[in-house]
């Protein structure tokens, strides 16, 4: 979840100013939305995440990646019953 408070800051009065030293240095500010750019960026880590995560489930489990695949269906569960 990626929150962005610039809306509601500038409603208030408040501004934002920055000052950074590369192109994705502010990333993580809540001060605005998300560019296009950055968000795939973000999409790509949790895609990456969650393979290292299908990965480590097979090999622990000594299972087919692919029925592994089809249990997750993208999600993530941690294992405890309720």
């Amino acid at each position: 979840m990626m929150f962005d408070v610039q809306k509601l800051a500038n409603g208030l009065g408040f501004t934002f100013d920055t000052v950074k030293t590369g192109r994705f240095a502010d990333t993580l500010t809540i001060a605005r939305p998300k560019t296009e750019e950055e968000l795939a960026i973000f999409q790509r880590m949790v895609d990456w995440i969650y393979e290292q995560f299908v990965t480590k489930v097979a090999e622990a489990r000594k299972l087919d990646r692919q029925v592994v695949e089809e249990i997750g269906q993208g999600r993530v569960w941690s294992g405890r019953e309720r």
